[in-house]
């Protein structure tokens, strides 16, 4: 493929769209974009960085010369894609760029703060979603997920691994789990040990585990001392993620931690 000046010059101008999909793209707790995604993310995003571009630019002329003396400026970037034979203004591409990758942080704190469904959801009332991903939200380390007990309850091997949460994977395709003083046990029988782990690296399957998630009392032998079917009596409280073939079994217990692990 013959590569045009027309194809280098919107390379250039799409600079500050491709910028600002790249952070929001890292930032967010989505799915990766496909190609059709990016591109019109990139092209929206670069005409409205452009945009606030041209708005600051005509507000600073407004305030120096006042309503009287102002006239309208335009920015070289409609110029280049409406007019022949422009070259393009490197130094205004690189303000926008700044702009769009300020825009771009902006936009990825609106999506995982959920502020966008909240407006549609709670104020203007057209949607019930909430947009949130359960999996980040239950796990976030700045939250919730700090100095909790964990169990990766394997049903297939009839196993628990029992661990303080040290990290989680935020990526929605690669759920990946690292635990901290580990104990293993069986399912069925929570009171018979098979093996300790200093740390432990589980890839979750979702198609046979569950998780479950103790912020109560800690002890030596955590994982010993709880029995899943043996909760309604406690101050424990359950919910549970559906995902594609399973549900994911979630505990959370509001009793206050005494002293770590």
């Amino acid at each position: 493929m013959q590569i045009t000046e027309l194809m280098i010059k919107l390379v250039v101008l799409l600079l500050p769209g491709i910028f600002s999909t790249f952070i929001i793209e890292k930032l967010i707790n989505r799915k990766k974009m496909d190609l059709r995604t990016f591109i019109v993310s990139v092209i929206m995003l670069s005409f409205t960085s452009y945009l606030i571009l041209l708005a600051i630019n005509n507000i600073v002329r407004i305030i120096r010369y006042g309503l009287d003396n102002y006239s309208f400026k335009n920015i070289y970037f409609f110029e280049s894609l409406f007019i022949e034979n422009t070259t393009v203004k490197l130094t205004e591409v690189f303000s926008t760029v700044i702009i769009a990758i300020l825009l771009g942080v902006l936009i990825s704190n609106v999506i995982n703060k959920g502020h966008f469904y909240k407006l549609f959801r709670d104020v203007i009332h057209i949607t019930n979603k909430t947009g949130n991903d359960v999996w980040n939200d239950v796990f976030d380390n700045n939250t919730k997920s700090i100095n909790k007990y964990v169990y990766v309850v394997d049903k297939k091997y009839d196993i628990v691994y029992g661990g303080w949460l040290n990290n989680y994977s935020s990526d929605p395709d690669n759920k990946e789990l690292h635990l901290t003083n580990v104990v293993v046990t069986k399912d069925s029988e929570r009171k018979t040990l098979l093996r300790k782990f200093e740390e432990l690296y589980i890839t979750y399957d979702k198609s046979n585990m569950s998780i479950e998630i103790d912020s109560g009392n800690s002890s030596n032998n955590k994982g010993d001392s709880q029995d899943k079917n043996n909760s309604s009596n406690d101050n424990n409280s359950y919910f549970k993620l559906k995902t594609d073939n399973t549900d994911i079994e979630v505990k959370l217990d509001e009793r206050s931690k005494k002293n770590g692990s």
